[in-house]
């Protein structure tokens, strides 16, 4: 088994409500591969007005003045980590 077969099979345990309901829905064999099912899920559960703010915020990340190196690297590393589990990687 594959990498990505594993996450596909996987992946409905880690829904909740809305998503699961979500999933639930959907017609039979319409989602096939991995990659299939998380672009449906994004477009589903993520607006673009989202996903843009988010690599807006990414791009014109700056340490501010007076502020303390590692405590800059830490904070953009907690919102670089958010982003990933939005998807948005392949924006950045």
């Amino acid at each position: 088994m594959t990498e990505e077969s594993l996450k596909h099979r996987l992946f409905p345990f880690s829904l909740k409500e809305k998503a699961n309901a979500w999933l639930l829905s959907l017609q039979p064999r319409t989602i096939t591969t991995w990659i299939d099912l998380i672009e449906a899920f994004y477009r589903k559960f993520y607006s673009k007005h989202k996903t843009a703010s988010a690599c807006q915020t990414l791009n014109t990340f700056h340490q501010l003045e007076g502020e303390i190196f590692l405590r800059s690297l830490r904070d953009l590393r907690t919102f670089y980590l958010s982003v990933l589990t939005m998807n948005l990687k392949k924006f950045v």
